[in-house]
């Protein structure tokens, strides 16, 4: 809508829920922030608008505070790198199983040990079997065949590797198999032509910023999100 991307997916998590407003074409700015806040209202969800650096109009954070929007609870990081050369050593009692849709064993483990984990999880199985991208990967590392760790990477057609899903079981951690799970996806990757990797963490997930700038992976830029909520 005049330049900004409003995505709706069921309420599943602030980035897939929320207004990109890296562009802007338009000319009025409150007539199209009541567009949007009537749209949301329509799918009865809250109103999110991602801000960036990139941020357009400028104005708009301003604007938007002046509406009574408040700051989310959280800001997220986007790390990368356009060096593909990883390496480490791998945790050599793990075992992997790959897939190239999300299974339920791999739901399973999501659902019993990420804290992020709802019940609106199949509206995120839904949209990963939906990715019109050919190249995913599932990745569930075991010990003894108890699950311990799960990674998703996925390959877009401009050789850009993106990371997610990436969970330790409790009781396994510091043994380096998130390390181990990552460095399988990024060979995953870059055997298939991989020129550069990228991921989102929290900025306060601070055991997650220390393992991936032990793989060399850069901040590149951060984001926060302006929410109201609205009548349903």
């Amino acid at each position: 809508m005049n330049g900004w991307i409003l995505a709706f997916t069921g309420g599943v998590t602030g980035r897939s829920n929320s207004v990109l407003t890296v562009d802007y074409t338009g000319n009025d700015l409150n007539k199209d922030i009541d567009i949007v806040e009537s749209t949301y209202a329509k799918f009865h969800l809250p109103v999110r608008f991602k801000i960036s650096d990139c941020l357009e109009p400028p104005e708009l954070e301003v604007e938007l505070l002046k509406r009574g929007y408040i700051y989310s609870d959280y800001s997220i990081i986007t790390m990368g790198s356009n060096d593909m050369s990883m390496k480490g050593e791998l945790n050599e009692k793990l075992v992997y199983k790959f897939a190239n849709d999300q299974t339920p064993e791999f739901s399973h483990f999501l659902k019993t040990f990420s804290s992020n984990y709802t019940e609106d999880q199949r509206i995120m199985v839904d949209i990963t079997q939906r990715l019109i991208i050919p190249k995913k990967l599932f990745i569930l590392a075991m010990i003894e065949k108890n699950v311990v760790g799960s990674v998703m990477a996925v390959l877009d057609p401009q050789g850009s590797l993106y990371i997610a899903e990436l969970f330790i079981h409790p009781d396994y951690r510091r043994q380096q198999i998130g390390f181990s799970l990552l460095l399988k996806a990024i060979f995953w990757g870059k055997n298939l032509g991989a020129s550069s990797i990228w991921l989102h963490v929290e900025k306060d997930n601070t055991k997650a910023l220390a393992l991936y700038k032990k793989l060399d992976l850069q901040k590149w830029y951060n984001y926060r999100y302006l929410l109201k909520e609205t009548a349903v």
